[in-house]
């Protein structure tokens, strides 16, 4: 039977949806054939994985395939470096529970270092960086699970220790690097991520709260005046 890391990582997604296939070699690489509403269906892959970030990127074309193909539900989440993470709405995240399967800890421990986490940052930052999200699971049941950006994984990771976990944290980190430098690329640089914007109005918002109040003050000076103004045209532009 022919198989690598790459080609398990295609057939898994196959066998949980329960679709039939085989796979017949081409050369230098893999094809793995399956059929779909009587058409034949088919997905290419090397023979030799390119390195540890291969297998992933194969998952996540595989279900991009699936997904066209109403195989898979289309929720709106684009998967980069497959369940490392994440983007949907303009913002890059990684999901707890896919940490939970990385660093070989129980979700329910995960979830704990979160809770703690975030009982110690501010409302904004925690709702910025700390989602609340829910899943299903096979029994039908409503669990919870958190989204993850970058800085939220970065402040749980850092309670990880062993060379395994350091491994699994620079993997990730450098998921978010690559996620980024895909959005800057079809961006064309022009986009500013959503997160930004809102921390960009909120500095702003703060800015100009000051500047009210040292204008409201009897020993404020003309000066201020030509700051505002020259907020407000910057703005304005």
């Amino acid at each position: 039977m022919i198989s690598n890391e790459c080609i398990e990582a295609a057939t898994s997604e196959l066998d949980a949806l329960g679709i039939p296939h085989h796979t017949e070699p081409r050369g230098k690489h893999v094809a793995i054939i399956w059929q779909n509403d009587g058409k034949q269906r088919s997905f290419v892959t090397a023979w030799t994985p390119s390195d540890w970030r291969a297998p992933l990127n194969v998952r996540r074309d595989i279900r991009r395939i699936l997904r066209e193909d109403g195989l898979l539900p289309d929720d709106g989440v684009v998967e980069t470096q497959a369940q490392i993470v994440r983007l949907k709405n303009g913002r890059i995240f990684c999901d707890s529970r896919d940490i939970s399967s990385h660093f070989g800890k129980a979700h329910k421990n995960v979830l704990r270092d979160i809770d703690r986490l975030a009982d110690g940052l501010s409302d904004e930052f925690a709702r910025l960086n700390f989602e609340p999200s829910d899943y299903i699971d096979q029994t039908g049941r409503k669990n919870r699970c958190f989204n993850l950006s970058r800085d939220g994984f970065t402040l749980l990771a850092m309670g990880f220790s062993g060379q395994s976990a350091l491994d699994w944290k620079v993997r990730y980190l450098d998921a978010f690097n690559a996620m980024e430098r895909e959005i800057l690329a079809i961006s064309g640089r022009n986009v500013i991520p959503s997160d930004m914007l809102q921390r960009i109005e909120k500095i702003e918002g703060d800015l100009n709260a000051l500047i009210d109040l040292s204008l409201s003050t009897p020993s404020a000076r003309p000066g201020y005046t030509v700051v505002k103004s020259h907020l407000r045209k910057v703005r304005a532009a």
